[in-house]
């Protein structure tokens, strides 16, 4: 299966590392990324296990 950017996203200490030296925004651009991931994975598990 291909994984998309935020699968990939949340994996990556290095990206996230980068994300956050972004000024400003940078800690909550990685907070949002962070939910969407978490959502998709709650979403993937949901339809896994009905």
């Amino acid at each position: 299966m291909k994984r998309n950017f935020i699968e990939k996203y949340e994996e990556s200490n290095v990206l996230r590392s980068f994300v956050n030296l972004i000024p400003t925004i940078g800690g909550s651009l990685d907070i949002l990324l962070s939910i969407k991931g978490s959502k998709m994975e709650r979403r993937t598990l949901k339809r896994i296990f009905d």
